[in-house]
């Protein structure tokens, strides 16, 4: 992999995620201004697609979660496969049961990488396993998501695994947390690892 640079786009549009379909044309929305502004790599929230419910709403995350093969999620990929951009966007996934995870897809219209969420906050969501990078020719990436990034073990393994970039999403949007409270362990994570944070 060659030192280059690139633009990242880290968005956090206002207001709930609703229904998938909304969603997707919010999605599809930001990626052409993206497109226009050169951007190679955008990062959607955590729970973005499918939304992310609230407290301990298990039902909400059954009701949404969707299968990595489904008609949803090949939507999605055709559509970024219009731009030539990376996307990162969680959802619930099903597998069986709900669990928040993190999809990397490629402008070539296809998964490129799949994260589940490690740490779990909620209660109710069942949690991944590994810590994946993947090479994206310009960079190599890794994903926390959410509680993940309280645990400097996670970032220090994706470190290890190669990644020069982590990307962290968050949906916070409901909590009285102040954002100096994330950007300080953040920015502790990137300097530790040697690696930037989005």
């Amino acid at each position: 992999m060659k030192n280059s640079s690139f633009k990242i786009a880290v968005v956090s549009p206002n207001g709930y995620y609703g229904p998938f379909e909304k969603n997707v044309m919010l999605l599809q929305r930001l990626l052409a201004k993206l497109n226009k502004k050169k951007v190679k790599l955008a990062l959607f929230p955590e729970g973005f697609l499918t939304g992310y419910g609230s407290g301990t709403d298990t039902e909400f995350a059954r009701r949404n979660a969707l299968k990595l093969n489904s008609l949803e999620l090949k939507k999605v990929c055709s559509i970024v496969s219009k731009y030539k951009i990376y996307v990162s966007a969680g959802l619930w996934e099903d597998i069986g049961y709900p669990v928040m995870s993190q999809i990397l897809i490629s402008p070539t219209k296809s998964i490129i990488g799949h994260y589940q969420k490690v740490h779990t906050a909620e209660g109710y969501e069942d949690r991944g396993k590994n810590f994946e990078v993947v090479d994206l020719g310009f960079c190599k990436v890794g994903t926390l998501i959410c509680a993940d990034g309280g645990f400097p073990e996670s970032s220090r393994v994706l470190a290890l695994k190669g990644a020069n970039v982590i990307l962290h999403p968050i949906a916070a949007g409901g909590f009285k947390v102040k954002p100096k409270y994330f950007e300080k362990d953040i920015y502790k994570r990137k300097d530790a690892n040697n690696a930037r944070v989005s």
